[in-house]
Parts: structure tokens; C-alpha cells; sequence
């Protein structure tokens, strides 16, 4: 059994309904109880990535934000943001290039938004360039099929990383190195362990490195294409449990490898 797995939580740990199954809780828990280390990795902030989990379900560490930064019960631990100049020059080229999309950004675990959106989630602000005193975690934008994705990346500074998520719905931005798989191998690093320790699972293009470079890296049988490619192995959807499919595969693995297997005798 790896002693580290981490999840994305929607297509992948969550359902489509974005609630988490009882099968699924229940493998979670028996992971913990075998003392492995329970990591999330969303592109979520930190608010809205507990907004959807269950209070009796507390991981280990959060990866938030693509990567960009770390949590853990007491506040931030990492962070590999946007420095502040950067994120003001991002925001400019997206809104003189992508003139119809609708932009916000993550600073902290606050999601400031120039739009009316829920207010629950995020912070509506008449002007991003305002609020940007502080490194931005990511600049977000959606209506992507009014975009011209080459002029845009054409004219992004060359110190950020721009990639489209979430079924083609939103465009992300962030530092170059700000992905999963650094947040992951950044949290491994806490218990003195590597990405060859970790079992991996993911659904969307944001979760690709971290399916790669992981020791072992599961796609669900939802995922994207170049997600499934670069997967070692293929699961069930998430509406299926496949997280918990496997989960119970490799406990009731490891549980053998302690007390023998049986079959043979």
C-alpha cells in the first residue's frame, strides 16, 4: 500500500452531484485507520474544497488552487504564486485580448470576482488590480469559446502558465511550476516521503502531472483523454466509486502482505 494518496475531488472523489458516496467515506476512513496520509488536490480554494467535503472527513493536507498553494488545519504552509506585478500584467492582456470573458482570481482563500456571482463563493470588487497587493494563487476566467487561445497565450507573459479546464469551461493561470504534482511532492515532503510513495487520482487536464509522476496514477473512467493516457491504470467514474474500487483493492492487498495469503494454503 502507498503510504500517501491524494485525490481530486470533482469527476474524481466527488460524485457528479458533488457529494461524497458512503462507499467512498468509508474506504477514506479505512485508509486513516491504516495510518496513510490523505491529500486533496483541487483547483479549488480552500473554503470551496471544504464547502463540499463532510465534517467527519479531515485530510491530511489541502492542494489547492492547481498547486499554487498548501493547507493544512492551521493555515497556508506553502504557496507558489503569481508575484503581484505579474498577476496585474495577466489581468490586462486577458481583458484587452478576451474582451467577453469573465474574470477572478484566488488570493489567500479569498475569490474576488468583477462579476455577480455567488455570493457565498466569492467577493465581488469593482476592479482586480486593486485587490492584487498580495501574490495571486490563480487568475481564472470562463465563456472560453469566445477566446482566441493563440493571441492569448501569444500575448501572456512568458512567466505563467495558462491551461483550459473543467470540460472546456474555464481558463486558468498560474506560475509555471504551480501544479499538482509540485503540490503533492511538496506535501509528501512533510513525512519525509516522494511522489514514488503516492497513489494518484484524477479526472481533468489539471491532473495530468500529478498522474504521471506519482508511483502510481489512476484516471477514472470519466477523465479526459490525456488524462487516461498518461495513467497507469483506469478505474471506475466517479459516480461508480472508482476511488473507492481501488482503495479497497489495495488495502485488502496490503492486509494480506501483513498476515499471508491465504488462498495458497
Amino acid at each position: 500500500m502507498y503510504p500517501v494518496a491524494a485525490f481530486d475531488l470533482d469527476g474524481t472523489l466527488l460524485r457528479s452531484d458533488s457529494t461524497l458516496s458512503p462507499r467512498t467515506l468509508a474506504a477514506l476512513e479505512a485508509c486513516q485507520a491504516r495510518g496513510i496520509k490523505l491529500v486533496v488536490a483541487t483547483g479549488r480554494s480552500p473554503r470551496t474544497a471544504a464547502m463540499v467535503l463532510p465534517d467527519c472527513f479531515t485530510p491530511s493536507l489541502w492542494v489547492c488552487y492547481n498547486g499554487a498553494e498548501i493547507w493544512n488545519g492551521g493555515g497556508r504552509i506553502a504557496q507558489n504564486a503569481l508575484d503581484i506585478d505579474t498577476a496585474k500584467e495577466i489581468v490586462s492582456v486577458v481583458r484587452a485580448v478576451c474582451p467577453n470573458v469573465r474574470l477572478y482570481c484566488g488570493i489567500d482563500d479569498i475569490l474576488y470576482s468583477e462579476h455577480e456571482r455567488d455570493p457565498e463563493v466569492f467577493t465581488k470588487v469593482d476592479d482586480l488590480h486593486a485587490v492584487i497587493d498580495r501574490p495571486v494563487a490563480k487568475i481564472v476566467f470562463d465563456q472560453i469559446q469566445t477566446i482566441d487561445e493563440d493571441a492569448l497565450r501569444r500575448h501572456l507573459p512568458r512567466s505563467c502558465r495558462f491551461i483550459i479546464t473543467c470540460g472546456n469551461r474555464l481558463g486558468e493561470i498560474m506560475t509555471p511550476s504551480a501544479t499538482k504534482a509540485w503540490g503533492i511532492k511538496s506535501a509528501a515532503a512533510h513525512w519525509g516521503l516522494g511522489l514514488s510513495d503516492v497513489v494518484a487520482f484524477g479526472d481533468e487536464t489539471n491532473d495530468v502531472e500529478m498522474i504521471l509522476e506519482s508511483g502510481l496514477g489512476i484516471a477514472m473512467a470519466n477523465a479526459h483523454p490525456e488524462v487516461k493516457e498518461a495513467a497507469d491504470r483506469i478505474t471506475a467514474s466517479n459516480d461508480e466509486d472508482g476511488v473507492a474500487v481501488v482503495l479497497e483493492e489495495l488495502l485488502a492487498g496490503d492486509q494480506r502482505s501483513v498476515i499471508g495469503d491465504q488462498s495458497e494454503c
